[in-house]
Order: C-alpha cells, then structure tokens, then sequence
C-alpha cells in the first residue's frame, strides 16, 4: 500500500506570489489616483476658483452689511491662522 505524495510546493507559492500581486496591484491602483488627484489641484483650470471668490465676497457683504466692515480683523485673523502669531508683535 503505496501512500500518496502532496506536492504543496507550487501550491503554496502560486497562492504567495497570487496574494502579494494582488496588494501591488492595489497600492499602485491609489498611487495612480494619489498622482491623478494632486495634478488636477495643482493644474489649471482650478475648478474651486470661481466658487471660492463667490463666498470670499458673500462673506464680506455680509460681514461689511451688518458691522463696521472689519476688513483689518478678518486680514489679521488669517495671517495669525496662516502665518502664525510669532510674526504679529
């Protein structure tokens, strides 16, 4: 009584090698799109750019409509955001 042989072998190495294309295949997936998304930001035309000056100036009408337009307040509150408060003695 002969007891059969399991090669596991290439069993076993096809299933690595199956498992391991497949995570290459994801993370070169995302980095496609990382690339996409970070070139359409930086590359004109800039998508956000109209609607970002239509708020810009919604927000100072409203601003400007109901106080003493506090232009200096809001210019000294995105640099103290932006640039940071060490600058601003």
């Amino acid at each position: 009584m002969s007891v059969p042989v399991r090669s596991t072998g290439p069993a076993i190495s096809e299933r690595a090698w199956v498992a391991t294309r497949h995570v290459l295949e994801e993370f070169g997936d995302m980095m496609i799109l990382t690339g996409k998304t970070i070139r359409s930001a930086i590359r004109p035309p800039y998508p956000y750019g109209g609607e970002l000056v239509s708020q810009f100036l919604f927000t100072l009408r409203l601003v400007c409509s109901r106080f003493v337009c506090p232009l200096p307040r809001i210019a000294v509150a995105f640099q103290n955001t932006f640039v940071g408060f060490a600058t601003t003695a």
